[in-house]
């Protein structure tokens, strides 16, 4: 049972990172795109 908690407990954090990954990923993007757009 403890085991089992603490995959919970880590795989939570983990997506929390991937979110955060995509988030800086996505602004990334957006800034490229706008230097793209504006010239």
């Amino acid at each position: 049972m403890k085991q089992e908690g603490a995959l919970k407990h880590f795989s939570s954090q983990e997506a929390k990172g991937i979110q955060a990954s995509l988030c800086e990923t996505k602004s990334l993007f957006m800034l490229a795109r706008a230097r793209v757009l504006g010239g």
